[in-house]
């Protein structure tokens, strides 16, 4: 099993129940553009939707199959602890700035920065030789 750390785990459930709303609406987008007949070389409207689709499913699979090889992992409770999970501020004393580091899981980081690119500070993997 893969670690995944439990805010993790919960934005991408979040982004999964969002997939699905985004399936609904394309299969009913396919739907209305075949209702406006031949859905061969001509119906542009029905061409577009399919590839939404297919796009929306590609997705959803690969969020269900990255989820169901997790395991949410817990935060280490002693603060005097650098691990799985835990939050690190690092102060650049030269330009007087805060950084936000988070050890997360190893394909957190590409999920997370690509999903949720508002989300304060960087995402670095527990495997990596910075964490």
């Amino acid at each position: 099993m893969e670690k995944i750390t439990q805010i993790g785990s919960q934005l991408l459930e979040e982004k999964l129940r969002e997939l699905f709303r985004d399936r609904t609406g394309s299969i009913k987008e396919v739907a209305k553009a075949a209702s406006y007949g031949d859905i061969g070389y001509e119906n542009a409207e029905h061409d577009a939707a399919d590839a939404a689709l297919r796009l929306a499913e590609i997705r959803l699979s690969s969020f269900q199959r990255y989820l169901a090889t997790c395991a949410v992992e817990e935060t280490p409770v002693d603060p005097t602890v650098i691990g799985f999970g835990c939050s690190v501020d690092v102060i650049d004393m030269d330009r007087d700035e805060i950084q936000v580091y988070r050890i997360v899981g190893e394909k957190e980081p590409d999920l997370l920065s690509a999903e949720y690119p508002d989300l304060p500070g960087m995402f670095i993997s527990y495997k990596s030789p910075v964490a």
